[in-house]
């Protein structure tokens, strides 16, 4: 097996864990900018901790640090809307419907304006996606719970729009080539402050507390999950890796916080998800 395939491995495991954390998280009464914060802030670590062993020097650039900037705030909004869109709607109604309308988003502005070639089997895979989130949707009479429902359809488009101009983004950032780790350094660096200056309704003293040995184990996995995965992510880029084959492993991430949800969480799992699950991986191979 090839070094590259084994990074992707990583890569995937620690994608799943992270966001079965953010599921965890987004269920309890832990503190969200402070996940936020301790998660990013490994970030910075990671980044001198791999120029360290590597051997390699940060290249400054004035020009990276407002795009590092945008980006990390940009992210933080998708983060924090994230966690609040799982408190009103089922993880695999988020996970798969944010990668659906993600990946269609991009689909078309790689077309438009990348001039990037969409095929056949592409266009099967948009349509297959459009069943799947027709399966997905959520039916129920209570008033209350439809109110909670469509703030949580709310917060998921708003990170769809925020997410898909930030994939574009950052992609231009990448043909701008500018230096890998200054780029990752910055970017933790913004990330963490956006958690602190945009606190919302929590002051600073409660962002930064933990509270008990749970709470710290729990943000210790956070970290290691979030920086490993940081880290394999750009150890697979530098990797020689095969693109389509990386995607597929990547994709099915999403998949972590959705079996864990309906295991500990007791989210629904009925024939029509099942359907929509099947779906989800044949329009994953269908993809690239």
């Amino acid at each position: 097996m090839e070094v590259w395939i084994i990074y992707a491995l990583i890569w995937m495991l620690c994608t799943g864990i992270f966001w079965i954390l953010q599921k965890i998280d987004s269920e309890s009464s832990m503190n969200r900018n402070g996940f936020i914060f301790y998660a990013h802030l490994w970030a910075v670590v990671i980044s001198i901790w791999a120029a360290i062993f590597t051997k390699t020097d940060f290249i400054h650039s004035f020009q990276l640090l407002p795009l590092a900037m945008i980006a990390s705030i940009s992210y933080f909004i998708v983060l924090r809307l994230r966690l609040s869109c799982l408190k009103f709607m089922s993880s695999s109604s988020y996970f798969i419907n944010y990668r659906i309308f993600v990946s269609i988003i991009l689909l078309l502005w790689g077309q438009f304006l990348f001039n990037e070639f969409i095929v056949t089997s592409e266009y099967i895979w948009v349509f297959l996606w459009f069943i799947v989130f027709y399966l997905l949707l959520e039916q129920k009479q209570d008033k209350k719970w439809k109110e909670n429902l469509k703030t949580g359809y709310i917060y998921l488009w708003l990170s769809i729009l925020i997410a898909s101009i930030l994939w574009l983004f950052q992609k231009w950032i990448m043909i701008q080539d500018f230096d890998v780790l200054t780029y990752v350094l910055y970017s933790g660096i913004f990330w963490s402050l956006a958690s602190l200056i945009f606190k919302w309704k929590d002051n600073l003293k409660n962002i930064l507390t933990i509270t008990s040995r749970k709470h710290l184990l729990f943000l210790l996995i956070t970290a290691l999950s979030f920086g490993i995965w940081y880290y394999f992510n750009l150890m697979a880029l530098q990797g020689g890796w095969d693109v389509a084959v990386v995607y597929k492993i990547i994709s099915y991430s999403l998949f972590f916080p959705i079996i864990f949800s309906i295991l500990f969480f007791k989210e629904e799992l009925s024939l029509k998800r099942i359907i929509a699950f099947i779906l989800t991986i044949i329009s994953i191979f269908l993809f690239v």
